[in-house]
């Protein structure tokens, strides 16, 4: 299946949001910047409207994140939630330093599925 990229998407202002790339079962977030308490809410609904596609797995780049805060841990957290109960995955894919540190402390990387090679978004994750 050809693989469509959402560019309407990436021009939302006041969200870490770069790109969103959608591949048949598989969909790819990628963020940058923050991913706190100040963007949270512009984010949410934008991953709300990907979960509601139902793709067989939700990726998550968060190789561009700067700072992860709890907000952002909480979404992730809500976001696996929802794509678990309607039989999908997250995978949170190459959480930058600041992400991975936020997700180990918080102990979120127990709980959620995390990889950090540039293949977890490839076909075969």
């Amino acid at each position: 299946m050809a693989t469509q990229r959402d560019p309407d998407m990436a021009a939302v202002n006041g969200t870490p949001l770069q790109e969103i790339v959608r591949d048949g079962d598989r969909t790819i977030v990628r963020l940058a910047g923050d991913l706190d308490f100040a963007t949270v809410a512009g984010v949410t609904p934008l991953l709300e409207a990907e979960c509601a596609r139902r793709p067989g797995r939700l990726v998550l780049d968060l190789s561009g994140v700067a700072f992860l805060d709890s907000s952002g841990i909480h979404l992730l957290v809500q976001v696996h939630k929802r794509l678990t109960a309607d039989g999908c995955r997250l995978i949170v894919a190459n959480p930058s330093a600041a992400a991975a540190r936020a997700l180990q402390v918080t102990a979120t990387d127990a709980v959620l599925e995390v990889t950090h090679t540039p293949a977890s978004v490839g076909r075969g994750a």
